[in-house]
């Protein structure tokens, strides 16, 4: 999607990451996809500890579960082959 090709349903498991993020948080995990986006950048870089101290931040202590943030690590997985199925789900 990044590079505007549509990658089927790896990149629809994308979209139910982003969703799901925004129904717990109440706010979008980045504001775009692109690379000059820094939190997007972070998912891109592999460097998810860093993306959950910013979401953390200024938020009740424990508000993201371990379970929830792999969940969400899965979704948004920069490799689409790595994402999960839905049969895996």
């Amino acid at each position: 999607m990044e590079l505007g090709n549509y990658t089927g349903i790896q990149a629809d498991m994308f979209a139910v990451g982003v969703i799901l993020f925004i129904m717990y948080k109440g706010s979008p995990p980045f504001s775009s996809t692109k690379p000059h986006d820094r939190i997007y950048r972070l998912i891109r870089n592999n460097e998810y500890s860093k993306f959950w101290e910013i979401h953390e931040k200024e938020q009740p202590f424990g508000l993201f579960p371990n379970s929830f943030k792999r969940l969400i690590n899965s979704f948004f997985c920069y490799d689409p082959s790595k994402r999960p199925t839905f049969e895996s789900l």
